[in-house]
C-alpha cells in the first residue's frame, strides 16, 4: 500500500506545481516545435502569443470539441453515431483482415489542425454522440456497474482492479472507446480471463496457503 505523509512540504510543493502548470500547458508546442522542428525562436513566439489561461489548458481541445458540438453539431461525426458498438466490431473486423477504420481522434486532428499533430478527444462528447444529452448519465451508470461487477467477480484481485480502473480512466477521459478497446480493454479482458481460469483451478490451494499460520 502507498502511504502519504501527514504534512505536505509547501516549500517544494508550490514551485513544483507552478512548473507543472507550464509543462501541461505548453508540452505539445514544446514537443512539436522545439523537439521535432528544432526551432527555439518559433517556440518562444508561440509562448508569447499563447499566455497561460487555466480555461485553455489541456484538455482544451476536448472543450473546443464540445463547444463546436453544441453550437453547430458538425457533420464531422455523421459516421460515428454508434461508436460504443462499432468500437468492438471494427476491431474484430480488423483482426480478420478488414480495413483499418479511422478513429474520431484522427478525424478531428485533420479538421482542426490539418493532421499536423494529435489532439485529445472527449469521453463526454463521445457519450453524447451515442446517447444524445443522456450520454454522460449512461456513461456514469455503465462504468459504475462494470466496476462493481469486476470487484465482485474478481474479489481476489481487489487492488489490481482498482489500479486497472484508474489507468483506464486516466486514458479514456481524453480519447475514445475504439482506441481504448485496442490498447486496454482487449488486453485487460484476456488478463482477467486467464486469472479466472487460474483461480478456478487453484482456489483451494490458494485459500489453504493463505490460511496457513506464519512462522
Amino acid at each position: 500500500m502507498i502511504k502519504f505523509k501527514d504534512k505536505i512540504n509547501f516549500k517544494y510543493f508550490i514551485p513544483i506545481s507552478i512548473v507543472t502548470v507550464y509543462v501541461i500547458f505548453y508540452y505539445k508546442a514544446f514537443y512539436q516545435i522545439l523537439l521535432v522542428d528544432y526551432n527555439f525562436t518559433d517556440f518562444m513566439l508561440y509562448v508569447e502569443a499563447h499566455p497561460i489561461s487555466l480555461a485553455r489548458m489541456d484538455p482544451s481541445a476536448s472543450f473546443a470539441l464540445l463547444y463546436d458540438y453544441f453550437d453547430t453539431y458538425p457533420l464531422l461525426y455523421y459516421d460515428y453515431n454508434f461508436t460504443y458498438v462499432t468500437a468492438f466490431t471494427d476491431q474484430i473486423n480488423l483482426f480478420f483482415g478488414g480495413d483499418q477504420v479511422e478513429s474520431m481522434s484522427k478525424v478531428v486532428s485533420k479538421h482542426y489542425v490539418g493532421d499536423s499533430y494529435g489532439l485529445a478527444y472527449s469521453m463526454i462528447l463521445e457519450s453524447m454522440i451515442n446517447f444524445w444529452y443522456f450520454g454522460p448519465v449512461f456513461l456514469a451508470i455503465a462504468t459504475k456497474t462494470i466496476y462493481s461487477y469486476l470487484k465482485g467477480k474478481f474479489f481476489y484481485l481487489n487492488e489490481v482492479i482498482d489500479l486497472m480502473c484508474i489507468m483506464f480512466f486516466l486514458s479514456f477521459v481524453r480519447t475514445e472507446l475504439i482506441v481504448m478497446s485496442k490498447i486496454f480493454i482487449f488486453p485487460m479482458t484476456i488478463f482477467l480471463v486467464l486469472c479466472g481460469i487460474y483461480y478456478r483451478k487453484n482456489k483451494n490451494k490458494i485459500f489453504t496457503e493463505s490460511n496457513e499460520p506464519s512462522n
